[in-house]
């Protein structure tokens, strides 16, 4: 049951991101018509603790946009192994017991890949992901809820809400906001998944820098180490 599921979540997905004829969509598009799923991973549960997925019945019973997708949501989002995508000391505590990933693909997900993730997105209410960076490419599409975000330093903020989708170029600097109620997305990584995100903060006399949090087997991020946020770092961030 849970490889048909995921297969028809995958594939309604990717029908209606091929009807937006958004070129940006296309190293998408193509992933998920590579995608050769095989054998399912085994169901591992979600993690325990997660006050935040209490959000999930309200938002899978408010979801809209194109109908089959979201028929399909509500189906696979029961069946996910739901988890922490920030685990360990260093993330401030709302933030990480506010957001929650469910993989449909990836090493905690019911099919594995590479290069490629898929599944759900869940973030609380009053949430603020801060300016961070990740080396894959990434698609966000709303299916409840209103997501605010915000490329570079100083771009304009734009939302993401049920039925519309956002595209967020590899290493592009970019931040997160949720106003009084939960958000529920899809999402979508191409390219080098694993490799670390950089999130930024703003220390007192010490100016902007950066923290590593590198990927853990379970498919959440661990803090690894700081650097100072240089020249090269904000060229690459498109700051």
């Amino acid at each position: 049951m849970r490889s048909r599921v995921a297969r028809d979540f995958l594939e309604a997905l990717a029908a209606d991101l091929l009807r937006r004829h958004d070129p940006a969509l296309a190293p998408f598009t193509a992933a998920l018509a590579g995608l050769d799923p095989g054998t399912p991973q085994p169901a591992r549960g979600a993690a325990p603790g997660l006050a935040a997925l209490g959000n999930l019945g309200p938002l899978l019973a408010s979801a809209m946009g194109d109908p089959a997708m979201v028929t399909a949501t509500r189906a696979a989002a029961p069946l996910l192994d739901w988890y922490r995508i920030y685990q360990g000391a260093g993330m401030d505590p709302a933030l990480a017991e506010g957001m929650l990933a469910g993989q449909v693909v990836g090493q905690a997900g019911i099919f594995g890949a590479e290069r490629f993730r898929a599944g759900l997105f869940l973030l609380g209410p009053g949430i603020h992901y801060p300016l961070h960076t990740h080396a894959a490419a990434e698609v966000y599409y709303g299916l409840a809820g209103r997501l605010t975000l915000r490329h570079g330093l100083d771009g304009a903020a734009f939302d993401v809400t049920p039925g519309g989708y956002s595209v967020t170029p590899p290493h592009r600097l970019h931040s997160l906001t949720t106003g009084e109620r939960p958000v529920l997305l899809a999402y979508l990584w191409a390219g080098e998944v694993d490799a670390p995100i950089w999130v930024w903060e703003n220390q007192p006399g010490r100016g902007r820098q950066r923290v590593n949090w590198a990927r853990q087997p379970d498919g959440s991020w661990a803090r690894a180490r700081v650097e100072p946020v240089g020249p090269e770092a904000m060229r690459e961030a498109g700051a």
